[in-house]
């Protein structure tokens, strides 16, 4: 039989419960030619029925989920799916649809054996059925001291957005200023592109991506880079940078240090100076009898902890 091996199930599904009937009635005229009460035999079946199927009830749960999964296509073999069991995210190829089970192959290659009555308590996401349209979402986040240079960062990802012809046009195309914070600028970018599967659309969007980071360079500004945050009290400074072997920060400072060292585990640390508009040093009790305060800009001569701030930022984006 030609066809999609989807469509072969369904028919032998349909050959099946034909093939059920006709033994049914089959079943039943034997009865009445032998004599028999009919309406007894099946009270006595409907009682030994009724044991096998609350022993096997989760058999005919699978098997008629099977059977309407069949009949209704929610997704073919072939066709990518998403859903979450129990939590757990399914991801995968469909590579067969069966009477009691179904096979989904997960991008790793792994084989998940799904029993068709998950189907009925989980809202399955087919992917493969989104057609040709996929949308790229990102955030652009630009350094803070750019700000004034944003908006023609802006007017020059909205000319690309415009122009290419890969991007569709009758959905919406959104490129704005979102949020303004003390770590960087953050520009909202959505649009749809139209592509035959996910590979294409992976190539159209690294070209587009690459021409917003031409966007910004070519604005004289520069993408958000990720800063770290450290504090700790003068002691354990001290401690960290002789455990380290670290040198002294500029100055004999004791709050900039650098140096690097391998810490045993293969993995190599590495302090380096801070700059001084970034640091700021406090006087905190460390005996817990009496308070202090002050503060410092560049050095912790007098200071019993010290904080660096700094935060994380990048660009973050999904399909």
């Amino acid at each position: 039989m030609q066809g999609d091996v989807t469509s072969q199930r369904r028919w032998e599904a349909y050959d099946k419960l034909g093939t059920f009937a006709i033994y049914a009635v089959g079943t039943v005229l034997v009865i009445q030619a032998l004599g028999l009460e009919v309406r007894s035999v099946l009270a006595i079946g409907g009682i030994g029925g009724l044991a096998i199927g609350l022993a096997g009830r989760e058999i005919c749960e699978n098997l008629l989920n099977g059977f309407l999964l069949m009949m209704t296509m929610p997704f073919e073999v072939g066709e990518e799916i998403l859903f979450r069991p129990n939590g757990q995210v399914v991801e995968g190829i469909v590579v067969d649809v069966g009477w009691y089970r179904t096979l989904i192959r997960s991008f790793e290659r792994e084989m998940y054996v799904i029993p068709n009555a998950v189907f009925s308590k989980n809202t399955v996401l087919n992917v493969t059925r989104k057609n040709r349209e996929w949308r790229l979402y990102e955030m652009l986040c630009v350094r803070v001291q750019d700000v004034h240079k944003v908006n023609a960062i802006i007017q020059d990802i909205r000319r690309i957005v415009r122009n290419d012809s890969r991007i569709i046009n009758k959905l919406h195309r959104r490129v704005f200023l979102d949020k303004i914070s003390l770590d960087d600028v953050k520009i909202y970018i959505s649009f749809y592109c139209e592509a035959s599967n996910r590979d294409a659309f992976m190539a159209i969007k690294q070209d587009l991506l690459l021409a917003f980071v031409d966007c910004v360079e070519r604005n004289g500004a520069k993408l958000a880079q990720p800063r770290t945050v450290l504090e700790m009290d003068q002691e354990t400074m001290l401690q960290t940078r002789l455990g380290l072997g670290l040198l002294p920060g500029p100055g004999g400072s004791g709050v900039g240090f650098t140096g690097s060292r391998n810490n045993g585990s293969n993995i190599p640390i590495t302090v380096q100076v801070v700059d001084s508009v970034d640091v700021t040093a406090t006087a905190v009790p460390v005996g817990g009898n009496g308070s202090s305060s002050s503060s410092s800009n560049g050095s912790g001569g007098g200071s019993k902890s010290s904080s660096t701030k700094s935060s994380s930022n990048s660009s973050s984006g999904g399909g």
